[in-house]
């Protein structure tokens, strides 16, 4: 099945892309591996000389902004309480996945990213625990290069993914071709203008516009579509907004000879 032309911005440079994935990295490693010894023991002073703030009294939940992405797409309501094999790309540590399968009957999981390799180290990521209870499979790849069969998923999930790969378009047209005939594809992205923050972020190679995105995606049957304006985003002088988005693959029927 073909998807429409795009007028999404071209690919980067391959070496724009590794600086991006290091900045990615770096910024999980500061998150999840634990400081050293010495720190940890010197933060009681520096607590004290107010020089750091208290611990909170029970750790949060971490996460990727993945619950606020799952208001944004009404707590995935539309998605099935049974799924057949939900795949989903760029996962990050914590997974829009991990709220996608509560209360719903899941018969196979694949999260990939190009740094699940080092995602799966972290001991309190959700990813990696998953892993570790095999209740799901771990891939290693970029989005653009998926090593599926086509028409592989009924569900493929790809969200808060495009700012920051090497190349936009070939992320979608590959999470388009895994998806099942009448299978949904779950989407979303900030929406970034020139003047926004977020658009010097040397972790996001691009800042997308919704006008940008959505001929990508007319292929697909509109399930559900939310512009979120800024003033709902979840730092507004980033982001203009972002778009909330689940579409259901059509049938493509073999065409007679």
């Amino acid at each position: 099945m073909k998807t429409s032309a795009t007028s999404l911005p071209p690919r980067i440079p391959s070496e724009r892309w590794r600086q991006a994935q290091a900045w990615e990295r770096q910024f999980w490693d500061r998150q999840n591996i634990p400081s050293p010894r010495w720190k940890r023991l010197l933060r009681p002073a520096l607590v004290l000389l107010g020089l750091r703030p208290p611990l909170p009294a029970t750790a949060p939940e971490h996460d990727d902004r993945n619950h606020w992405w799952a208001r944004q797409l009404d707590g995935y309501s539309m998605l099935p309480d049974t799924i057949g094999d939900l795949c989903e790309l760029g996962c990050g540590p914590y997974t829009n996945t991990r709220l996608i399968v509560r209360g719903r009957s899941v018969r196979s999981i694949c999260c990939s990213d190009p740094l699940a390799i080092r995602y799966v180290t972290y001991e309190r990521a959700w990813l990696s625990q998953a892993w570790r209870a095999r209740a799901l499979a771990v891939a290693c790849h970029p989005a653009e290069h998926c090593p599926y069969p086509d028409d592989r998923f009924d569900v493929t999930v790809l969200v808060n993914v495009l700012d920051h790969v090497f190349d936009p378009a070939a992320c979608l047209a590959e999470a388009i071709r895994i998806t099942k005939p009448s299978g949904l594809l779950v989407f979303g992205q900030d929406l970034t203008g020139p003047d926004d923050a977020q658009a010097s972020n040397p972790g996001h190679p691009f800042g997308l516009t919704h006008e940008q995105l959505e001929p990508s995606l007319v292929s697909l049957e509109t399930v559900y579509s939310r512009i979120v304006p800024r003033s709902e985003m979840h730092e507004p002088g980033m982001h203009c907004g972002a778009w909330a988005y689940v579409g259901r693959k059509r049938w493509d029927p073999p065409r007679s000879r």
